[in-house]
């Protein structure tokens, strides 16, 4: 239990975040994405490159999401949860999002904070 406080402790002083960050894709600029409204939905699944992905439910490929800034995953054993800028968790892999945002040219999606509902 020491070891593991300290391994954590000297993780959060090195980088500025715990050891189970999660770096999550996220949108940035001047534009906001929630101006042209579209929806989509899927299982939240963690991905490799982008931290967080949703599996598409007709094609089960893994769609690419571009998040609010300043949110990030963390790690919870195999799991990921979805962490707003202030700290509050919003979902975890394996649940069921439906959300609001918009498409890009790269074939992403870029979801507005006040649109994310947990199902």
């Amino acid at each position: 239990m020491r070891t593991v406080l300290i391994a954590v402790v000297l993780a959060v002083a090195c980088t500025g975040r715990p050891a189970n960050y999660v770096e999550i894709t996220q949108y940035s600029g001047s534009g906001d994405p929630c101006v042209s409204l579209m929806a989509t939905g899927g299982v939240l699944v963690a991905h490799e490159d982008w931290g967080l992905a949703i599996q598409n439910a007709v094609s089960g490929q893994p769609q690419r999401l571009l998040w609010p800034p300043g949110w990030y995953g963390l790690r919870d054993g195999e799991d990921v949860v979805l962490t707003e800028a202030s700290g509050r968790a919003v979902a975890s892999t394996g649940d069921t999002l439906h959300l609001g945002g918009a498409t890009g040219l790269a074939d992403h999606f870029a979801v507005c904070r006040d649109q994310v509902t947990v199902s």
